[in-house]
């Protein structure tokens, strides 16, 4: 693992090269080894300038494990950065050594390592010194054992960039989805879709279409809550007193948006490529039909933030994390999308 320290000056975009930071995520999880994997095995390094935020005493013991390495510009924690192309920067927190944990067993010191990589990223995106964030999985359980206060990174960022209006976009080779509402149980569902709430998802949907990929005119529709859509007020009255009233306020805002469809129609006829993005109401309404089509390549984006981020829709697979046998395409895809979306932006939303 070759190390050089590089000397302090202010952060510059290299070769309009996106500047992209990886954050570790729970290091008892995978979040390390699939972060070392993807600089062995893909060829990243002509694309963007990549700064991981983590701790150098993890990567010396994934070295030990994973036997191959390559090189990293290592910086101690400053406010002036010289990042390196063609090297992975690592910002070494040096806040957990390998004496703190063990692989699959997460505890309060991995959580708050997780949560200071989660806030220098954000800082150093907020700053303008990274146009990218990455983020490695976090461990939601241990997360609330040092009071995080919300349930997981999608909120967490948000707050932390006093956006209101943000939503949970998947992205696999088949759909994109957008969540209405994300971490709640699913009795809460009900009560929590309101059409105001619906019309400003629709609505993101919508404009981050156009500016993260490039899709002039997107095509939307919105899942049903009820079988059958409500069976015309049998099953439910959300679709008629919820849901159609948002979708016809979105459609008075110019957005090509049909529903309330059901979804188990509706998925079938994204998968054919007739919605450009679905807007799911719950969690799993939108998780398990993209999971089934390709969960080693399906990225999460928060849409809204000042920021581009991405992450791998995966958590910290603590049952094979002392296995070092983690797919890597997760995490690879996600720094993939980031970079272009990052390009799409250059070129100009439509």
């Amino acid at each position: 693992m070759p190390i050089s320290q590089s000397d302090k000056s202010r952060p510059i975009l290299i070769n309009n090269k996106p500047r992209i930071a990886i954050t570790l995520g729970d290091v008892s999880g995978i979040g390390p080894e699939i972060i070392w994997k993807v600089f062995l095995n893909h060829s990243l390094f002509q694309d963007a300038i990549f700064v991981v935020i983590g701790d150098l005493d993890i990567f010396k013991n994934l070295r030990r494990h994973l036997k191959k390495d390559f090189e990293i510009n290592l910086l101690r924690i400053s406010r002036n950065y010289r990042f390196l192309k063609g090297a992975v920067n690592l910002i070494d927190m040096d806040n957990i050594s390998s004496r703190d944990y063990k692989l699959g067993c997460p505890n309060r010191k991995t959580a708050l390592a997780s949560k200071q990589y989660i806030d220098e990223a954000i800082k150093l995106a907020k700053l303008g010194d990274v146009d990218c964030v990455v983020t490695g999985p976090i461990h939601k359980k241990s997360m609330n054992s040092i009071n995080f206060g919300l349930p997981g990174h999608t909120e967490y960022i948000a707050h932390q960039c006093n956006v209101k209006d943000f939503a949970m976009m998947m992205v696999s080779g088949y759909f994109k989805v957008i969540l209405v509402t994300t971490h709640i149980p699913l009795k809460e569902v009900a009560y929590a879709i309101k059409k105001e709430t619906i019309f400003k998802k629709i609505k993101l949907a919508h404009t981050f279409l156009r500016s993260y990929f490039g899709i002039a005119k997107p095509k939307i529709a919105l899942c049903a809550l009820n079988p059958h859509s409500g069976e015309d007020g049998i099953l439910g009255q959300e679709e008629k007193e919820i849901l159609l009233p948002a979708v016809r306020y979105a459609q008075r805002a110019n957005i090509d948006i049909t529903g309330p469809l059901p979804s188990d129609s509706l998925f079938s006829k994204a998968f054919k490529g007739i919605y450009d993005a679905v807007v799911c109401l719950y969690h799993d309404q939108a998780m398990i039909p993209i999971k089934i089509f390709g969960l080693e390549n399906t990225v999460n984006i928060t849409l809204g933030l000042p920021f581009i981020r991405t992450s791998p829709a995966h958590g910290t697979a603590h049952d094979i994390a002392d296995k070092f046998v983690a797919d890597e395409n997760s995490m690879h895809s996600a720094i993939k999308l980031a970079i272009e979306i990052y390009r799409n932006r250059l070129r100009g939303s439509f």
